[in-house]
């Protein structure tokens, strides 16, 4: 269980002066609204495919020209 959003803080002087943007809730620690737990992909699933990605390596000393 957890919530979809993110604890939107009112004011910076207190930590639990907010509102979740998922649900609107105002209670940090409170119930969350997602009642599912976290879906873990597992490669080669197609919605793994999202959190993979080619990038080049190349030593800094190989940019300068």
């Amino acid at each position: 269980m957890f919530h979809s959003g993110y604890f939107k803080l009112k004011s910076k002087k207190s930590d639990n002066d907010g509102v979740w943007s998922c649900c609107g809730s105002d209670e940090r620690d409170g119930e969350p609204c997602i009642k599912e737990n976290h879906r873990c992909a597992e490669f080669p699933d197609e919605d793994a495919k999202k959190y993979f990605f080619d990038k080049p390596l190349k030593n800094p000393s190989e940019l300068k020209n």
